[in-house]
């Protein structure tokens, strides 16, 4: 009785257990749900020479837009104090592409960039440490012996340094990791082909489809929903088969004394209730089946997903460092849920196999 309890008892835990960690794993497909359409093309040798600026923008203009950052490490200055920064240089799309958020003022512009004009986008951790407010769009500062135009603020999320966005026309360089919107109409097969003319290939890029990133969390949740259903239904098997050899012992047992007429005339009831149990334990092993299928036809594809390596963080940050974080606490959610999950069941069949034995 004292095991029975306890199996009851770990049943109700699990229970509850596999219940909140599904629940927390709708987080990260909510919180990923913001950063939809867009494709990365992130080198697979992080020596990579890269691409032409100047390349990329006749691409840009003939077949689609894309954007990049090109880091480099810079000191500003102001009459009172020099401040080290970062600046980047990228393209006009950047903002529409990434969908960050203007605090003040707005991003540089495509003619800005074709026209090399020295303007420049601070993020709110560079506005605040140099100028001491996001409110200083019409500014200017000096690098070097160039004097720079601050066009606004962005929100970049980036909490840690200072960063300063500028056209990439002006310093120049090659950018190594590429970001662009996916559509119905401009898919990825179609941005694949043509990024080839730029020599951005499958053979020395990796293309991580953020899309398909969300799709693979909300996969996850969706197996664990069809295993669950799965073993459920197998937990029923027991009880049922016992239920079936009882009603069949008894058919048996009135076959022995009448005919089948006979038996159906007296008791219809008990010959319907075998007839119903053996369809019931068909039915169970067709419908766990078919979800065992289903599961393997989700989990399968899962290899073929290129996953977002740490080598990648220093692309795009911390745009790229959110996405892996997410996809991580993800999948610890999803191994803790899966456990959790087995220890609820084999629970369960403890209590069904001691309550019918």
């Amino acid at each position: 009785m004292k095991t029975k309890t306890l199996s009851f008892k770990g049943t109700m835990i699990a229970g509850v257990g596999l219940l909140v960690f599904l629940a927390a794993l709708f987080f990260p497909v909510r919180l990923a749900a913001k950063y939809r359409n867009i494709l990365f093309a992130l080198p697979k040798d992080i020596s990579s020479p890269g691409i032409d600026v100047f390349n990329i923008e006749e691409f840009a203009k003939n077949e689609f837009l894309l954007t990049y950052e090109i880091l480099y490490p810079e000191r500003i200055s102001l009459e009172y104090a020099n401040f080290p920064v970062t600046l980047i240089g990228t393209t006009g799309s950047f903002l529409q592409i990434l969908g960050h958020h203007m605090l003040e003022g707005s991003f540089f512009s495509n003619q800005a960039w074709s026209g090399k004009l020295k303007h420049a986008v601070l993020n709110e951790k560079a506005a605040f440490s140099i100028f001491g407010s996001s409110n200083i769009a019409g500014n200017r500062f000096r690098i070097r012996n160039d004097t720079w135009l601050v066009t606004g603020v962005i929100d970049d999320g980036n909490d840690d340094i200072s960063c300063i966005y500028i056209p990439s026309s002006v310093q120049g360089g090659r950018a190594e990791a590429f970001a662009m919107t996916v559509s119905a109409v401009l898919d990825e097969t179609i941005v694949k082909n043509s990024l080839k003319t730029l020599g951005v290939m499958e053979v020395n890029f990796d293309f991580i489809n953020f899309d398909t990133q969300i799709k693979f969390l909300r996969e996850r949740i969706t197996a664990l929903l069809l295993g669950f259903t799965a073993f459920l239904l197998l937990s029923l098997f027991f009880p049922l088969i016992k239920i079936f050899q009882q009603s069949w012992k008894k058919l048996k047992a009135e076959l022995d004394r009448s005919y089948v007429a006979e038996i159906f005339q007296k008791n219809k009831k008990l010959i319907v209730k075998n007839v119903l149990l053996i369809f019931g334990l068909a039915a169970l092993s067709v419908l766990a089946l078919v979800l065992f299928i289903n599961i393997v036809s989700i989990c399968l594809p899962w290899q073929d997903i290129p996953s977002i390596s740490r080598n990648y963080l220093s692309y795009f940050h911390p745009f790229l460092e959110k996405i892996y974080t997410l996809e991580l606490v993800s999948r610890i959610l999803f191994i803790f849920a899966a456990a959790i999950m087995g220890f609820f069941f084999i629970n369960l069949n403890i209590v069904i196999i001691k309550r019918y034995k």
